[in-house]
């Protein structure tokens, strides 16, 4: 797959490096990928359907993708190198790298698809919440993300004391003595930001919470998720993720939604099934035709 390298510069002077399939089409995917935020299995098969039905595809990185890395920051005409990746996570930051890939993507295609994977969805929702155009033309979250027990998850136990100690102690960037999540190495302002940052929680599809950004997308909404996603919590089956994704459904009226069964989150060894249902929403509907 004939796969580029791309790169924007964000309103607050920051460059993100990112991926463009350059197919010539009037309809671009813009994807944003999650907290680990690699270009997996999952972004290629999303990257494949794309080439495959003569759709551009955009990996849209943002300043929290990867778990420990750099970016380049443009100061005063120099550039220079600033801790970045979801160690150091600020959600409040990828409403300004969203907006610049979009831009970047107005500017070769009329028609733009937003896709995200788990926490990929809640910074595109909190961006369409924001800024609309008659050029966006569908939303498609990929198990996304409902942040509601970030302090009281059991592999989180302990931690929120000890983030709010080392603040006090003027060490906010000290690194947690666990992972957040079970994966990723977190500083100590980063998980405190997670957790009670009100616009990141903005799916609560699982703690049934406040829909106010998703009721101000104004776009149809498809949602593509796991039966065996633990993020629908310890007792996940077809039957609650049935429950769950309804919650979406019936806060947000303009929504679709597809429950692969037996898929967990990063839907490993069921990513043809994610192609397969891409092509129920863009192709069949001839979504992308008109």
């Amino acid at each position: 797959m004939d796969i580029y390298n791309a790169r924007v510069k964000t309103k607050q002077n920051i460059l993100l490096d990112g991926l463009d399939l350059k197919v010539q089409s009037d309809t671009c995917v813009v994807y944003v990928p999650g907290l680990a935020g690699k270009f997996d299995n999952l972004g290629k098969i999303v990257a494949l359907f794309c080439k495959n039905n003569k759709i551009n595809f955009i990996w849209a990185r943002t300043q929290s993708c990867f778990i420990e890395t750099e970016v380049i920051k443009i100061n005063e005409n120099k550039a220079i190198k600033v801790p970045s990746g979801a160690e150091y996570d600020n959600f409040d930051n990828s409403i300004y790298d969203v907006s610049a890939w979009a831009k970047y993507a107005l500017q070769k295609h009329k028609k733009l698809v937003f896709i995200g994977h788990c926490y990929g969805c809640n910074k595109i929702t909190y961006f369409l919440s924001q800024f609309h155009s008659e050029k966006f033309k569908e939303c498609i979250f990929i198990a996304p993300a409902d942040f509601f027990n970030i302090f009281t998850d059991p592999r989180h136990y302990g931690l929120l004391e000890e983030a709010i100690k080392n603040v006090k102690a003027q060490q906010p960037n000290k690194i947690l003595s666990r992972t957040v999540l079970g994966f990723c190495p977190m500083t100590s302002a980063a998980f405190l930001r997670m957790g009670y940052n009100p616009r990141l929680n903005n799916i609560p599809y699982v703690s049934n919470g406040n829909f106010s950004q998703l009721n101000n997308i104004n776009l149809h909404l498809s949602i593509i998720i796991g039966s065996k996603d633990r993020g629908l919590g310890k007792d996940v089956s077809d039957d609650t993720a049935e429950k769950y994704i309804k919650n979406i459904a019936n806060s947000y009226k303009n929504t679709t939604y597809y429950i692969i069964k037996g898929a967990k989150h990063s839907f490993k060894e069921n990513e043809y099934k994610i192609y397969d249902t891409l092509n129920k929403i863009l192709v069949n509907p001839n979504l992308i035709k008109e």
